[in-house]
């Protein structure tokens, strides 16, 4: 698990895909997008409460957060499905 502490009064969440992946936001419990990012494209969403991004390749992606940038949060080995950003921090789960 990945943890990035801090405190988020209004998170944005920014990601980039290095490749293609399908991928799924819930913002504060109201899906906002699902679908395909494409490779070199990048897109923003935004929370108060908690951001959960779910993808198929976690790996192939990039985040950013409140314009502090992350990075990769997964190795393509590692299977992670889910990062989950809340006011209190970022966590990452498989």
């Amino acid at each position: 698990t990945f943890t990035m502490t801090g405190t988020f009064a209004n998170m944005e969440v920014t990601v980039k895909a290095q490749t293609t992946t399908w991928i799924k936001v819930v913002a504060d419990g109201v899906s906002v997008f699902q679908g395909h990012l494409k490779k070199g494209t990048a897109s923003s969403w935004y929370g108060t409460k908690k951001l959960e991004l779910s993808a198929n390749n976690i790996g192939a992606l990039e985040f950013e957060v409140n314009g502090r940038t992350v990075g990769k949060l997964a190795r393509r080995d590692l299977k992670a499905k889910k990062v989950i950003v809340t006011p209190e921090g970022l966590n990452v789960e498989k």
